[in-house]
Protein backbone atom coordinates (compact mmCIF):
# COMPACT_ATOMS: atom_id res chain seq x y z
CA UNK A 1 0.00 0.00 0.00
CA UNK A 2 2.78 2.74 0.98
CA UNK A 3 4.44 2.21 -2.53
CA UNK A 4 0.90 2.89 -4.20
CA UNK A 5 -0.15 6.05 -2.30
CA UNK A 6 3.93 7.09 -3.01
CA UNK A 7 2.94 6.69 -6.60
CA UNK A 8 -0.02 8.40 -5.92
CA UNK A 9 0.50 11.52 -4.28
CA UNK A 10 3.44 14.59 -5.02
CA UNK A 11 3.78 14.62 -1.44
CA UNK A 12 6.41 12.50 -0.11
CA UNK A 13 5.16 9.78 2.23
CA UNK A 14 7.45 7.91 4.53
CA UNK A 15 7.21 4.98 6.17
CA UNK A 16 7.01 4.80 9.92
CA UNK A 17 9.41 2.81 10.79
CA UNK A 18 11.69 4.49 8.52
CA UNK A 19 14.48 6.93 10.74
CA UNK A 20 12.47 10.12 9.48
CA UNK A 21 10.18 9.57 12.09
CA UNK A 22 12.25 9.41 14.54
CA UNK A 23 12.52 12.97 15.55
CA UNK A 24 8.60 12.65 16.15
CA UNK A 25 8.12 9.85 17.63
CA UNK A 26 8.60 5.96 18.24
CA UNK A 27 6.57 2.51 17.34
CA UNK A 28 5.57 0.78 20.04
CA UNK A 29 6.43 -3.10 19.75
CA UNK A 30 5.06 -4.23 22.79
CA UNK A 31 1.64 -2.72 22.52
CA UNK A 32 -1.44 -4.55 23.53
CA UNK A 33 -2.94 -4.86 19.89
CA UNK A 34 -5.60 -7.33 20.58
CA UNK A 35 -6.84 -5.52 23.47
CA UNK A 36 -7.21 -1.95 21.64
CA UNK A 37 -8.86 -4.16 18.29
CA UNK A 38 -11.76 -5.21 21.10
CA UNK A 39 -12.52 -1.89 22.34
CA UNK A 40 -12.48 -0.62 18.70
CA UNK A 41 -14.59 -2.83 16.85
CA UNK A 42 -17.81 -2.17 17.85
CA UNK A 43 -17.28 1.39 16.86
CA UNK A 44 -18.75 2.93 14.01
CA UNK A 45 -17.25 5.19 11.77
CA UNK A 46 -19.25 8.39 10.84
CA UNK A 47 -20.30 8.60 6.86
CA UNK A 48 -18.51 12.20 7.17
CA UNK A 49 -15.52 13.81 8.99
CA UNK A 50 -14.47 12.75 12.08
CA UNK A 51 -15.92 11.41 15.10
CA UNK A 52 -13.67 12.20 18.36
CA UNK A 53 -13.83 10.93 21.60
CA UNK A 54 -11.97 11.82 24.80
CA UNK A 55 -12.76 9.27 27.24
CA UNK A 56 -14.27 5.47 27.03
CA UNK A 57 -15.58 4.96 30.46
CA UNK A 58 -15.74 1.44 30.37
CA UNK A 59 -12.10 1.02 28.98
CA UNK A 60 -10.77 3.15 32.12
CA UNK A 61 -12.36 0.66 34.15
CA UNK A 62 -9.93 -2.16 33.79
CA UNK A 63 -6.52 -3.39 34.02
CA UNK A 64 -5.91 -2.34 30.62
CA UNK A 65 -5.78 1.60 31.58
CA UNK A 66 -3.87 1.10 34.62
CA UNK A 67 -1.05 -0.99 32.38
CA UNK A 68 -0.88 1.76 30.35
CA UNK A 69 -0.29 4.23 33.06
CA UNK A 70 2.08 2.27 34.26
CA UNK A 71 3.85 1.31 31.05
CA UNK A 72 4.03 4.72 29.19
CA UNK A 73 3.61 7.06 31.21
CA UNK A 74 5.18 6.76 34.65
CA UNK A 75 1.84 6.30 36.54
CA UNK A 76 -0.06 9.31 35.41
CA UNK A 77 -3.36 9.51 35.17
CA UNK A 78 -4.43 8.79 31.76
CA UNK A 79 -7.44 8.97 29.70
CA UNK A 80 -8.20 6.52 26.28
CA UNK A 81 -10.49 7.42 24.14
CA UNK A 82 -10.78 7.39 19.73
CA UNK A 83 -10.78 9.23 17.10
CA UNK A 84 -12.86 7.62 13.76
CA UNK A 85 -12.97 9.35 10.62
CA UNK A 86 -12.57 9.55 6.73
CA UNK A 87 -10.71 12.76 6.78
CA UNK A 88 -8.80 13.03 3.63
CA UNK A 89 -7.23 16.49 4.34
CA UNK A 90 -4.60 18.92 5.90
CA UNK A 91 -7.27 20.65 7.98
CA UNK A 92 -4.64 22.23 11.29
CA UNK A 93 -2.24 20.94 13.66
CA UNK A 94 -2.25 20.86 17.37
CA UNK A 95 -0.32 19.54 20.14
CA UNK A 96 0.08 18.98 23.72
CA UNK A 97 2.20 18.64 26.64
CA UNK A 98 2.60 15.75 27.17
CA UNK A 99 3.19 12.29 24.94
CA UNK A 100 0.02 10.87 22.79
CA UNK A 101 -0.38 7.62 21.97
CA UNK A 102 -1.88 6.61 18.60
CA UNK A 103 -3.28 3.01 17.82
CA UNK A 104 -4.55 2.16 14.70
CA UNK A 105 -6.79 -0.43 13.79
CA UNK A 106 -6.29 0.16 9.70
CA UNK A 107 -3.98 1.67 7.12
CA UNK A 108 -3.69 5.28 7.70
CA UNK A 109 -1.34 8.42 7.36
CA UNK A 110 -0.08 10.81 9.84
CA UNK A 111 0.87 14.31 8.95
CA UNK A 112 3.22 15.85 11.47
CA UNK A 113 5.46 18.96 12.10
CA UNK A 114 8.20 19.60 14.95
CA UNK A 115 6.64 22.41 17.43
CA UNK A 116 10.44 23.52 17.69
CA UNK A 117 10.33 24.43 13.75
CA UNK A 118 7.11 26.69 14.52
CA UNK A 119 6.91 30.56 13.92
CA UNK A 120 3.17 31.28 15.54
CA UNK A 121 4.24 34.88 13.82
CA UNK A 122 4.58 33.11 10.12
CA UNK A 123 1.97 30.89 8.02
CA UNK A 124 3.38 26.86 8.41
CA UNK A 125 4.03 25.54 4.28
CA UNK A 126 3.18 22.33 2.90
CA UNK A 127 6.73 21.82 2.77
CA UNK A 128 7.19 21.76 6.47
CA UNK A 129 4.68 19.03 7.12
CA UNK A 130 5.74 15.41 6.88
CA UNK A 131 3.35 12.20 6.10
CA UNK A 132 4.35 8.73 7.26
CA UNK A 133 2.31 5.77 6.64
CA UNK A 134 0.77 3.75 9.41
CA UNK A 135 -0.09 0.16 8.77
CA UNK A 136 -3.06 -1.62 10.26
CA UNK A 137 -2.01 -2.73 14.25
CA UNK A 138 0.53 0.01 14.48
CA UNK A 139 1.09 1.77 17.41
CA UNK A 140 3.40 4.95 18.40
CA UNK A 141 4.38 7.11 20.77
CA UNK A 142 4.02 11.06 19.51
CA UNK A 143 6.50 13.39 21.45
CA UNK A 144 5.38 16.31 23.33
CA UNK A 145 7.15 18.40 20.43
CA UNK A 146 5.28 17.08 17.53
CA UNK A 147 2.50 18.86 15.79
CA UNK A 148 -0.40 16.64 14.53
CA UNK A 149 -3.80 16.12 13.95
CA UNK A 150 -6.05 13.33 13.16
CA UNK A 151 -4.94 10.77 9.98
CA UNK A 152 -6.02 10.52 6.60
CA UNK A 153 -7.75 7.70 5.52
CA UNK A 154 -6.15 5.31 2.44
CA UNK A 155 -9.11 3.18 2.65
CA UNK A 156 -12.49 3.96 1.51
CA UNK A 157 -14.48 2.50 4.60
CA UNK A 158 -12.50 5.43 6.53
CA UNK A 159 -10.20 4.22 9.50
CA UNK A 160 -10.41 4.14 13.70
CA UNK A 161 -7.67 5.24 15.82
CA UNK A 162 -7.05 4.42 19.77
CA UNK A 163 -5.84 7.86 21.44
CA UNK A 164 -4.32 8.09 24.81
CA UNK A 165 -3.56 11.74 26.52
CA UNK A 166 -3.27 12.53 30.14
CA UNK A 167 -6.41 12.56 31.57
CA UNK A 168 -8.02 15.70 31.30
CA UNK A 169 -6.31 16.71 27.50
CA UNK A 170 -8.89 18.00 24.81
CA UNK A 171 -11.44 18.75 27.46
CA UNK A 172 -13.15 22.32 28.00
CA UNK A 173 -11.33 24.97 29.63
CA UNK A 174 -12.48 25.95 32.88
CA UNK A 175 -14.65 29.70 32.32
CA UNK A 176 -12.91 30.66 35.74
CA UNK A 177 -9.67 31.63 34.73
CA UNK A 178 -8.15 33.90 31.60
CA UNK A 179 -5.88 32.54 29.36
CA UNK A 180 -4.02 35.11 27.26
CA UNK A 181 -3.10 32.50 24.77
CA UNK A 182 -4.97 32.37 21.23
CA UNK A 183 -3.84 28.76 20.36
CA UNK A 184 -5.10 27.38 23.62
CA UNK A 185 -8.07 25.74 22.14
CA UNK A 186 -9.26 23.39 25.11
CA UNK A 187 -7.55 22.26 27.95
CA UNK A 188 -3.74 21.04 27.37
CA UNK A 189 -4.88 21.67 23.37
CA UNK A 190 -3.18 24.18 21.42
CA UNK A 191 -4.07 24.11 17.76
CA UNK A 192 -3.91 26.20 14.41
CA UNK A 193 -6.22 25.99 11.65
CA UNK A 194 -5.66 25.47 7.98
CA UNK A 195 -7.23 29.26 6.44
CA UNK A 196 -9.79 26.63 4.79
CA UNK A 197 -11.29 25.18 7.91
CA UNK A 198 -14.29 27.41 8.62
CA UNK A 199 -15.43 25.20 11.24
CA UNK A 200 -12.39 25.81 13.50
CA UNK A 201 -12.14 29.13 12.14
CA UNK A 202 -15.58 30.17 13.04
CA UNK A 203 -14.72 28.68 16.49
CA UNK A 204 -12.28 31.18 17.18
CA UNK A 205 -9.17 29.06 16.17
CA UNK A 206 -6.00 31.30 14.70
CA UNK A 207 -5.40 30.69 11.19
CA UNK A 208 -1.94 29.03 10.76
CA UNK A 209 -1.37 27.26 7.50
CA UNK A 210 -1.77 29.21 4.58
CA UNK A 211 -2.24 27.65 0.68
CA UNK A 212 -4.01 25.31 -0.83
CA UNK A 213 -5.30 22.41 1.24
CA UNK A 214 -3.19 18.91 0.95
CA UNK A 215 -5.08 15.95 0.19
CA UNK A 216 -3.91 12.72 0.51
CA UNK A 217 -5.06 10.56 -2.36
CA UNK A 218 -5.95 7.05 -2.66
CA UNK A 219 -7.66 3.86 -4.60
CA UNK A 220 -11.07 4.56 -3.97
CA UNK A 221 -11.78 0.31 -5.60
CA UNK A 222 -9.67 -2.89 -4.52
CA UNK A 223 -7.41 -0.33 -2.06
CA UNK A 224 -8.85 -2.28 0.96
Amino acid sequence: MLRVLQDMNDTPIHAVTSEEFAPFGEVLSDFPVQMCRDWLSSLKIPDQGNLYVASVEEWEEGLGKTMLEDQYFGGMPIQIGYCNGRNETVNGLEYHQGDELMFVERDCVLYVMDRRAWDPEQSIQADQLSFFYLPADTAVRLYSTTMHLSPCTVLSSGYKTLIVLLAGTNTPLSQSHRYSDPFLFQKNKWLVAHEDHDVWINAGVPVGIRGPKLRISYPKEGGE
